[in-house]
């Protein structure tokens, strides 16, 4: 299961970590992914979530992805701060991840990142059976495939 990180400029005030630990509590496997926000400290805002997943009984965290693509007040992160998030990653400890699709890559200034990995958008409204049919952006590894939304996001990741 993969849950959104609200940092706190952004959560809304019914929100509570016990929705982490719900999920924890079942013995579902559970990742991350958070909005890094065009002209915010993108740097901050990573230390932020990945402390936030801690304080929720532990969320593992090795794949914290940052969501690029164009969010609801119609920006989207710039190729260097996609690439400090890479940085702020490394200098602790972490795999750079990034959800996104090659459009929204491309619209973001197509970042380079040396090491890390990818969870690409791509509908195909069937199941694939592994990720060879992955959309890839960078040159990341792609780990992941969010292959619907319909009726609900579906993805397959391979680890």
């Amino acid at each position: 299961m993969i849950v959104r990180l609200y940092q706190k400029v952004e959560r809304p005030k019914t929100w509570t970590p016990d929705a982490l630990q719900i999920v924890r509590d079942a013995g579902k496997m559970c990742a991350g992914y958070w909005w890094p926000y065009h002209g915010s400290d993108v740097r901050s805002a990573f230390t932020e979530v990945c402390n936030l997943a801690q304080n929720c009984g532990g969320l593992d965290v090795a794949y914290p992805f940052a969501d690029i693509e164009t969010y609801t007040d119609g920006t989207i992160p710039n190729a260097q701060e996609i690439e400090d998030i890479a940085d702020e990653a490394q200098l602790n400890f972490l795999m750079p991840a990034f959800y996104s699709s090659p459009p929204m890559w491309a619209k973001a200034g197509n970042p380079q990142i040396n090491d890390g990995v990818g969870w690409g958008a791509k509908y195909i409204n069937k199941e694939p059976a592994d990720l060879s049919g992955a959309p890839h952006f960078g040159d990341l590894k792609m780990i992941g495939w969010q292959w619907t939304s319909s009726p609900l996001d579906r993805s397959l990741f391979v680890l």
